[in-house]
């Protein structure tokens, strides 16, 4: 396929990079019924496809656009020239650390690592609801405003801490605990 500047005064330098005033640099458009895609190698071995995930992932639609990356490397996402996420080869996803931080044998695993240390937060309708928080002497959950706080196993509440700090163990919570 030839390669050609797709907009006027657009100029192509080897390496490949494309120079215009344009927004739109470039459009690759595939006719193939699973979509086109986009292979990343160094030295002849697959890295990673960029396209349709029909094409680039196992399982994937083609309608929905995909990111992949080959074998058991990882998927990484940074800013500023520096890692902030990952997915690994085995389907961990990992913020903050190169690996997560328990094995994830047969289930899925989301770990955060901070530097001092880490929040998970939790929100509904673009307001914050309930956070988890560690640092090196401290793991919190915290219910934000005025929530409850529900442990729940086999769709029945087993111990519920009101907005009042008092906590029902098989009941509705009427008293504190000392």
């Amino acid at each position: 396929a030839a390669l050609y500047a797709p907009l006027a005064g657009a100029a192509f330098t080897s390496p490949i990079s494309v120079a215009s005033s344009a927004t739109l640099l470039q459009t690759l458009n595939s006719t193939h019924a699973s979509g086109g895609y986009v292979a990343f190698q160094r030295n002849g071995t697959a890295n990673g496809d960029i396209g349709s995930a029909g094409t680039v992932v196992s399982g994937g639609v083609v309608a929905d656009f995909g990111i992949t990356s080959r074998g058991v490397n990882a998927l990484i996402l940074g800013t500023n020239a520096t890692e902030r996420a990952r997915v690994t080869g085995g389907g961990d996803f990992v913020v903050g650390n190169a690996a997560a931080f328990f094995s994830s044998a047969g289930r899925g695993n989301v770990s955060v690592n901070g530097a001092t240390d880490a929040i998970v937060a939790l929100g509904n309708a673009s307001s914050s609801a309930a956070y988890f928080f560690a640092n090196s002497g401290t793991m919190q959950l915290s219910a934000v405003g005025a929530r409850s706080i529900i442990f729940n196993n086999n769709s029945t509440d087993r111990m519920t801490i009101d907005t009042s700090g008092n906590v029902g163990i098989g009941v509705s919570p009427a008293y504190k605990l000392d």
